[in-house]
């Protein structure tokens, strides 16, 4: 049977886990198989990719909304820093929370006052 082969062995361990091979990705227009960087695990999402998800809560920390799909939630790193994993670094936010903490931290320009100041919105808001 004339073509490429079905069956791809990158050879490579994944740069994100090291365990699994890493992910074909398709051909060049050279016709030279192209892997990613990291494997189809760690590539959908999984805790290696974005290790912050594992402190992901079940509520919104600001305004204790609870999603019907916990993919609604998203995880805010307080200082800015994606490399900064530390659990307190990490806040459980719903969508809303989260963009209206990240344009009060652009407005004000300082993390701890925009928490606060929005904290204490929501808390006249929604008693």
């Amino acid at each position: 049977m004339a073509g490429r082969p079905r069956k791809h062995n990158a050879g490579e361990l994944c740069e994100t886990c090291g365990q699994n091979e890493k992910q074909f990705k398709g051909y060049s227009k050279a016709g030279s198989e192209v892997y990613r960087n990291v494997c189809q695990a760690c590539h959908k999402g999984g805790n290696h990719y974005r290790p912050w998800q594992v402190h992901r809560g079940e509520e919104c920390e600001l305004c204790g909304y609870e999603p019907l799909w916990f993919r609604s939630l998203d995880v805010h790193h307080r200082d800015g820093d994606k490399e900064n994993n530390d659990p307190d670094n990490l806040m459980t936010l719903c969508a809303t929370c989260h963009r209206e903490l990240e344009a009060t931290i652009h407005d004000l320009g300082d993390w701890e006052k925009a928490e606060s100041w929005l904290t204490k919105f929501l808390k006249r808001t929604l008693g």
